[in-house]
């Protein structure tokens, strides 16, 4: 029987690894996520041996939540999310089978003998095994749980731990009292309405944040077609400029000459000066191989003309396609919100925005740099707020650009300069190179 039992606890870890990654990639080596499931099993297994059911749960919780947040780089509401899902799996398929086989009785719920356990492993095993499937295959199309916004997945997390407190109560109404047939299919009754009204109730958050990701969908497209617009006008608008400097360059050379001639050296100087700094020759239009980056360029850029800031943009030779254009709205629009709310009052106000290629190739560095006249305000954390007067309604732009830094499975770190009177923003970005 203790073969068994091993055997049991191995497949049983083993649909843990599947589950979580045939969802996301894998964070560190796979030898050491495959090192720390055994390790995290052997304690269990020798808690399983102590036939302590809710001691068994309550070490499996604690021991499923470790590994959620060992092995993805995701919010800690996601990792219990997907605990409670897989401890759901787990106690739908064994009382089921337990219920099958009338066992809620004598004060245990283990099989007696050899074969009645091989029997009951395998259906437990062939049920659990089904679940995952089934569950990989929801979550995928919902993007992993992304398509659940963080008040829907708190609403989520509630209901998936009041259906484990109810199918965990009913085990243990089942140890503790001897029950007949009768009762048992009142049981199996109870069960299935628990199940279906918590899986009812998931579907329908899922559907209102699938509406209310459409309606944003549906803003970030109107958005985008204005950009469209704005960029057309920008390219039409340089090319204009650019040929009527070219029709004057003639004249302006002449007048320089003239000048020199004269030995007025002073104003010869000035005009090749403003020559130079003609907005048709310094101004272009950000350039990557992301459309949806380069309308929102120009549209921020024509908006720091009009208010007088220095704004310049560095792409050097990044992949940035990875980027939806979801991602970018969310991530530059706030950024660059933020930053030109921030120079707009300072002295020599300047935005730079730098996005090159990370320490891997397949790593994004983007580095935005503004001028700012005081650090900004500090919450308890640590962490920066944000200074709006409204900050019901403003606090969302910086969670926005956490929920896109942690997509890409990035870091993002933030840090005031005194001494020149700058806010720095720093994000790196992983593109896994699957669809994400």
């Amino acid at each position: 029987m203790t073969f068994l039992y091993i055997l049991n606890h191995i497949l049983e870890a083993a649909g843990l690894y599947f589950y979580v990654f045939a969802l996301y990639p894998h964070r560190h080596h796979r030898i050491k996520d495959i090192l720390a499931t055994v390790l995290c099993y052997t304690g269990l297994y020798f808690v399983y041996l102590r036939e302590n059911i809710l001691l068994n749960l309550f070490c499996m919780f604690l021991v499923y939540v470790f590994l959620l947040v060992f092995f993805i780089r995701r919010p800690f509401i996601d990792a219990l999310l997907h605990v409670m899902i897989n401890l759901i799996m787990i106690e739908i398929s064994e009382q089921l089978v337990d219920l099958s086989f009338f066992l809620f009785k004598d004060n245990t719920s283990f099989v007696s003998t050899t074969k009645q356990y091989i029997i009951a492993s395998v259906e437990v095993r062939v049920i659990h095994y089904t679940l995952i499937f089934a569950v990989v295959r929801i979550l995928k199309r919902w993007h992993k749980l992304n398509v659940l916004t963080p008040k829907y997945k708190r609403i989520t997390l509630a209901f998936t731990t009041i259906t484990l407190v109810s199918l965990i109560s009913l085990q243990t109404l089942g140890l503790s009292v001897s029950l007949d047939s009768s009762k048992i299919l009142w049981l199996y009754i109870l069960e299935a309405t628990i199940i279906s009204l918590s899986i009812g109730v998931i579907i329908t958050l899922g559907l209102l944040s699938n509406h209310q990701a459409d309606l944003l969908r549906l803003r970030s497209d109107m958005q985008r077609e204005e950009d469209e617009r704005n960029y057309n006008y920008l390219l039409e608008q340089q090319d204009t400029d650019q040929k009527i400097l070219i029709h004057d360059i003639k004249n302006h050379l002449t007048s320089i000459h003239s000048l020199i001639k004269l030995e007025d050296y002073a104003t010869a100087t000035d005009q090749i000066e403003h020559l130079i700094q003609a907005p048709a020759i310094t101004e272009t239009v950000p350039v990557s191989n992301n459309q949806s980056l380069n309308l929102l360029l120009a549209r921020y850029q024509t908006m720091a003309r009009e208010s007088h800031l220095e704004f310049s943009v560095d792409i050097k030779g990044v992949d940035l396609s990875f980027l939806t254009p979801d991602d970018i709205t969310s991530l530059f629009c706030n950024l660059l919100d933020n930053a030109m709310d921030s120079a707009a009052s300072s002295v020599d106000a300047h935005i730079h925005l730098r996005i090159c290629t990370g320490p891997s190739p397949t790593s994004v560095h983007i580095n935005l740099i503004n001028t700012c006249n005081t650090e900004p305000e500090k919450g308890p954390d640590g962490e920066y707020i944000t200074s709006k007067k409204d900050r019901l309604h403003h606090g969302f732009g910086l969670k926005s650009i956490e929920r896109v830094t942690t997509k890409h499975h990035g870091v993002i770190e933030t840090h005031y300069d005194k001494d020149e009177n700058e806010f720095h923003t720093i994000i790196l970005l992983f593109h896994t190179g699957e669809n994400e």
